[in-house]
């Protein structure tokens, strides 16, 4: 098709199916696709790259096995993705390093990412990272003691090629990506993961994101949907649509990553119910074709020129 031809001719990158994209559950359940068939469904759709969840490695509900080891999965993926070209670029999630360091929990995710990178990623399109944040409620996390505590992880995962990417959360104890960006300033690592959806239902607009109002984006997560005031939690768990659906500007978001200094890879994050609801191979299909649509579109005015 022609508008997939501009889109790789503008050199717009890679993509990646984030986890959620293909999992077919709802945040925070065990995908009801294995990881193979998901794999199947990226690589036949056009992805470059996809994203697992750490509870894949250590959840008997959360993988094909039924099993806690994290040895056994990770053998299992590695054969699942052999030949296919994927490379694993998103790696979900990592919490409880926001109340500062010791974590004990946070340190284990941190030995799972090192034998993620050991295992499985090709890398072959790079941009490899590992999306971290806090899904509690509560006061504004103190960016001295979110800092430590992402530096210590930060430290733990140096020499993987995972890269810390802080995602703000409009309910959570990390409200704004005016957080992430003093976290940042704090740390000296990682950066922020910009999400679609989150970045302008935590306050963000193109023009702050262009001039670096989120500081460095190490990651991307294309979207749409709507702008909402209330239940926050409720509407990302509902209403996160294939990028360019909804009232977001999905193409104006895309320019002002761009202009702040990101080029990807582009990873595409969609989950709401009747998503949920479609096949893999579907929702593998319908959301690369739309963020290539929504990618030809947000740099076509560069190619007149």
């Amino acid at each position: 098709m022609e508008i997939v031809q501009a889109d790789s001719d503008t050199n717009a990158g890679s993509y990646v199916a984030s986890f959620f994209t293909l999992s077919g559950s709802g945040f925070g359940q065990p995908p009801r696709h294995a990881f193979s068939y998901r794999v199947r469904a990226a690589a036949e759709a056009g992805f470059d790259g996809i994203g697992l969840h750490l509870n894949e490695l250590t959840d008997p509900a959360w993988n094909e096995l039924g099993t806690a080891d994290p040895s056994a999965v990770l053998d299992h993926m590695a054969g699942v993705l052999q030949g296919t070209g994927l490379d694993v670029v998103e790696i979900e999630f990592v919490g409880g390093w926001c109340d500062g360091p010791g974590n004990p929990a946070v340190a284990t995710a941190a030995e799972l990412i090192g034998e993620v990178a050991g295992r499985l990623a090709a890398n072959n399109v790079g941009g490899h990272h590992v999306s971290v944040g806090e899904f509690t409620a509560g006061p504004s996390a103190d960016p001295q003691l979110a800092g430590r505590g992402l530096a210590e992880f930060a430290e733990a995962v140096a020499g993987t090629g995972y890269v810390p990417a802080i995602e703000a959360f409009a309910w959570s104890k990390i409200p704004d990506y005016g957080l992430v960006r003093d976290i940042q300033t704090v740390t000296g690592v990682g950066g922020a993961l910009a999400d679609t959806w989150h970045a302008f239902n935590t306050g963000c607009t193109t023009d702050g994101i262009a001039r670096g109002e989120m500081g460095l984006i190490t990651a991307v997560q294309l979207n749409g949907g709507y702008r909402v005031h209330e239940d926050f939690l409720a509407n990302a768990r509902s209403t996160r649509r294939l990028p360019g659906d909804g009232d977001l500007d999905g193409e104006g978001f895309i320019r002002a990553v761009r202009a702040a200094g990101f080029t990807g890879p582009w990873c595409v994050e969609v989950n709401y119910p009747e998503f949920r609801e479609l096949d893999a191979a579907i929702a593998a299909s319908s959301s690369i074709a739309a963020a290539r649509k929504l990618m030809a579109a947000a740099l076509a005015p560069s190619l007149k020129h």
